[in-house]
């Protein structure tokens, strides 16, 4: 790690060293290190680590810049002057930054990748090109062809025009051409301003004016405008919802008494009330009742007071059976955290969770909880930021919220720490979320909680190792049984389309019973492939190597890396066949066929594609908690620690789909999935059923499944990765090259794998391409290296990887070569 960061502002510095400082500034550039600037005179007391800078960088960009540093070493290039202060008060922390060092080394990037990452875009803030009238521009404008007059006429009436306003006077894309001619003619000039995105929500609020608030007899106030009804009822509702908050918001004044603006504009001018705007939170209050009702069983309090005494220094695993109750006890830890007046961050890894949870811990935690994840607006994004650098709160988020700025924090909870979504695989940082809050806890002195029913195999390692402590939850909630595991030989049994007889029954019997059905496919759209049964040919992406999946509700062909769309072909364009048939399914293709079969039940989906949006996705779950919905087919979203209480029957439409995938981490996500939408079934008064159809039936992840082993799963992985070289026994690098040119790519990945080999050896692989080795037309080539964990050997590594790829790309042709590193993959 670099060095320690203080917070010493420049004036502090100043008095200690009597001559110039320097500030080094991260900008939210893919640059990998900071940049020194000279901190003004002016500037001095208002230069604080954590603040952002208005910096010049580049030819003629300005950036709002994080200050990391402060120190009177001048740099060994021509220095720049800081413009600007932007921030009153530091808006990112110390061990903030030094989180974001130790991602930067650890992942491979720059830290003005993370800075990126990290920072809510509206805080991001980068000069925009403005054009403005050049001195020449009378003399000349008259002597113009049609687009330039156009440009020049807009920019004399406007005086300011941005380079997207003058695309839209147009009405075309590629405008430099012409703003370049006008510039170099001095009709027009350049200039690069900074612009703050953020902007404070602003009501028009009411409140009792001076007319009002002085008369000895409030009766006169009426009798002025008693000839108005409506003057009165609004006066008469205004007073009502006054006696609660001084300044009531117009809307609600307006709804309460049914009237129009032009009633209360009457009032005003008479000078009984006063209008006026005011600043108000875009972060919805709680104003349900609070409830503190939760029984903890004999078992949950024994583990509690075990979480409670483990050492502070230590990572706790907190592993307890699908239903046990670990929810109970993450929050009975931040009720204790809260009641020392800290902070307490709770990551899950899928935005879906956090839709259903907030509502409880509301019911808990009231206005004390804030919600924190990629599908707030980030006006929205920027107002939690700010709150949690002021309270002390709750924050639920996905894996961004890692990132979020605590002055106290006292708790992290890892919820479901398994989850392949804690992983970020695109762009930089590549981070894990779970392993960077191992991390923040240690640089923060707090403890953390990692929760999961199947914890990853590293984790679970590093208890044995000694380095994380572990405790139990080996039953469910409510004394209710494990379910019942049935396993369904697709070979034998007799089958409707996709569907088993036997799962088709239990449906059925299901709802007879008053129960709903979850039922899991890991594959969404309604076929991945759309085939000629003349030729073979398939409907492949314009941009990927990959087909397009077809989607029966947009009626159209998709591919899920690229996005890429087409309307689905009639005739085979390679042989002129008619004949084209759809192969494989995914959820829409299940809920279709499931309506066929079971046309009396309500049947509804749960995946990207209904659930684009945090409305649609809580209204779906919303009506499936309500019994609205009968069956939920659903992907991986409806796995992740969902509760439900009415399901009794969960169905797993194809267990082999999980087994056989080319990733040595298959068999371990099939595990984790299967044992988690397992538990999803008999959440309340009765045991839960579930089904797995598989054609392989006798693959032992099925088979410990069925069990509920975990132990004998992990034993029998764990010797597998030993045996092969997998982690958590090395640690393993994947290098991905990218070029539009196929030959390109390949020369590079070869020519970094022979740099690498040349120190490293057979820990590095010989390129080869991935089972998909194009991508929105970039050609892929990657290149795996294997680590033995010794510090010294992996920093080596790291550097080595770093000075090749800067190495490549001063090549010829390779300026645009993308080199991909993802650490931990």
């Amino acid at each position: 790690m670099a060095n320690k960061i203080t917070s010493k502002s420049a004036t502090g510095l100043t008095n200690e060293l009597n001559g110039k400082l320097y500030a080094d500034v991260i900008i939210p550039l893919a640059v990998k290190d900071t940049y020194s600037y000279e901190v003004p005179n002016d500037l001095l007391e208002k230069t604080t680590i954590g603040k952002r800078v208005e910096v010049p960088f580049g030819k003629s960009k300005l950036y709002a810049g994080i200050v990391m540093n402060i120190h009177k070493e001048p740099p060994d290039y021509p220095v720049k002057t800081i413009i600007s202060v932007l921030d009153e008060n530091p808006i990112v922390l110390t061990h903030q930054l030094e989180l974001w060092q130790w991602m930067a080394k650890y992942y491979v990037c720059g830290i003005g990748e993370v800075m990126h990452a990290a920072l809510p875009s509206q805080l991001r803030l980068s000069s925009e090109t403005t054009v403005t009238v050049g001195h020449d521009i009378d003399e000349k404008i008259f002597d113009l062809d049609k687009h330039y007059r156009t440009v020049a006429e807009a920019v004399s009436i406007q005086k300011e025009l941005s380079i997207d306003r003058i695309r839209d006077i147009l009405g075309i894309k590629t405008v430099y051409p012409i703003i370049k001619y006008l510039l170099e003619n001095g009709v027009i000039y350049i200039k690069e301003e900074l612009k703050t995105k953020f902007k404070p929500k602003e009501v028009m609020v009411v409140e009792l004016g001076p007319v009002y608030e002085e008369a000895d007899d409030k009766q006169d106030i009426f009798d002025r405008i008693k000839r108005w009804d409506k003057q009165t009822t609004a006066l008469l509702a205004i007073i009502q919802l006054s006696r609660t908050k001084r300044a009531v918001p117009q809307e609600e004044i307006l709804k309460a008494a049914d009237v129009s603006i032009s009633v209360l504009q009457s009032l005003e001018k008479k000078g009984i009330i006063v209008r006026r705007s005011q600043v108000v939170s875009r972060i919805e209050d709680y104003d349900g009742d609070l409830r503190d009702d939760i029984e903890l069983s004999d078992e949950q309090a024994s583990t509690l007071q075990k979480l409670k005494s483990m050492p502070l220094e230590k990572p706790l695993l907190l592993q307890g059976v699908t239903g046990s109750g670990k929810t109970h006890l993450y929050v009975e830890m931040i009720k204790e955290v809260l009641n020392q007046n800290q902070q307490a961050l709770y990551l899950l890894p899928e935005i879906a969770l956090t839709t259903q949870l907030v509502g409880r811990l509301q019911e808990i935690f009231g206005d004390q909880l804030m919600v924190y994840h990629s599908r707030l607006n980030e006006n929205e994004r920027v107002e939690v930021w700010k709150k949690a650098l002021k309270k002390n709160k709750l924050i639920l988020g996905a894996r961004s919220a890692l990132f979020l700025p605590f002055p106290n924090l006292g708790l992290i909870v890892v919820d479901e720490e398994h989850d392949s979504s804690y992983k970020q695989d695109d762009p930089n940082p590549r981070y894990q979320a779970r392993d960077a809050a191992v991390v923040m806890a240690r640089q923060m002195s707090c403890r953390i909680i990692l929760g999961s029913a199947t914890p990853s195999l590293e984790s679970y390692y590093n208890v044995s190792l000694g380095k994380y402590e572990i405790t139990r939850l080996k039953n469910r909630y409510g004394k209710l049984q494990m379910p019942s595991i049935q396993v369904v030989d697709l070979k034998k049994e007799p089958k409707a389309g996709y569907f088993s007889h036997a799962l088709l029954d239990a449906i059925e019997r299901t709802k007879e019973d008053g129960y709903q059905t979850i039922l899991f496919q890991n594959r969404r759209g309604f076929a991945p492939l759309l085939l000629c049964t003349n030729c073979g040919w398939s409907s492949m992406c314009r941009n990927c190597d990959t087909s397009l999946t077809y989607h029966k509700y947009f009626r159209e062909m998709q591919c899920h890396l690229c996005g890429y769309r087409e309307k689905p072909v009639l005739v085979c364009p390679a042989c002129g066949n008619h004949e084209l048939t759809l192969k494989g399914f995914g959820t829409e293709l299940l809920e279709d066929e499931l309506k066929i079969r079971l046309p009396e039940l309500k049947i509804n989906r749960l995946d990207l594609d209904t659930a684009r949006g945090k409305k649609r996705l809580a209204k779906i779950i919303g009506a499936f908690e309500a019994k609205q919905i009968d069956v939920l087919i659903g992907t991986q979203m409806v796995t992740k620690g969902l509760d439900f209480d009415s399901v009794g029957l969960v169905g797993i439409i194809s267990a082999d789909h999980l087994l056989y995938y080319p990733d040595f981490r298959a068999t371990e996500r099939a595990f984790q999935l299967m044992t988690q939408v397992s538990g999803r079934s008999g959440r309340k008064g009765r045991q839960g059923r579930v089904i797995i159809q598989a054609y392989n039936t006798g693959h032992p992840v099925i088979l410990e499944v069925v069990q509920h082993d975990f132990d004998k799963f992990y034993e029998r992985e764990i010797k597998e990765r030993k045996d092969f070289r997998f982690p958590p026994f090395i640690r393993l690098i994947r290098i991905t090259c990218k070029h539009r040119d196929r030959t390109l790519s390949d020369k590079a990945s070869r020519s970094i794998a022979t740099l690498l080999q040349g120190t490293l050896g057979k820990r590095v692989s010989d390129p080869f391409k991935p089972g998909i080795s194009r991508i929105r037309n970039l050609y892929l080539n990657e290149i795996t290296i294997k680590l033995e964990k010794d510090y010294k050997l992996i920093r080596k590594a790291k550097e080595l990887i770093e000075e090749s790829s800067l190495k490549i790309r001063k090549e010829a042709k390779m300026s645009t070569l993308k080199i991909n590193v993802n650490v931990d993959p």
